[in-house]
């Protein structure tokens, strides 16, 4: 496999927005209003938390509709390629791709956590992320 970056922040750009399109028409058609994806990581691992879906104010079940969902390849003689899968799994691919396209490496060191907001009726998703870090302050004296 001959591993090519600038190929795969390309596709996984392209793959977002036609995972994006694809994901906010199958919660419309779901009546599917709002969904909060939480995720968190830290020493070199990192995963999504919850998928939670909302009609209104209810909890509802996140359908399992199955959907085309575009995943991005490291390799560069293989191209973009979508799957057929549920909702939920595109959602998390979409997730995923969106932390890899903003914040890669995430999940490493002291890591981050944070949560996507899908608002179905602007077909809009808000992302928040909390970065972690270790801080070292350091005092000297001389007696």
């Amino acid at each position: 496999m001959s591993y090519n970056f600038e190929k795969y922040e390309r596709e996984l750009v392209e793959a977002s927005k036609l995972n994006k399109a694809a994901v906010f028409d199958a919660l419309t058609t779901a009546g599917i209003s709002e969904v909060i994806v939480e995720f968190d990581g830290g020493g070199d691992q990192g995963q999504i938390e919850s998928v939670s879906a909302y009609a209104g104010d209810t909890v509802v079940e996140c359908v399992v509709t199955h959907i085309a969902i575009y995943k991005a390849s490291h390799d560069e003689n293989k191209p973009l390629t979508a799957v057929d899968g549920p909702l939920p799994e595109a959602i998390e691919v979409l997730c995923y791709a969106f932390l890899d396209q903003e914040y890669f490496g995430w999940e490493n060191n002291d890591g981050a956590c944070g949560e996507f907001r899908f608002n179905v009726a602007t077909s809009t998703i808000q992302f928040e992320i909390n970065q972690r870090y270790t801080a070292i302050e350091t005092e000297g004296r001389t007696f």
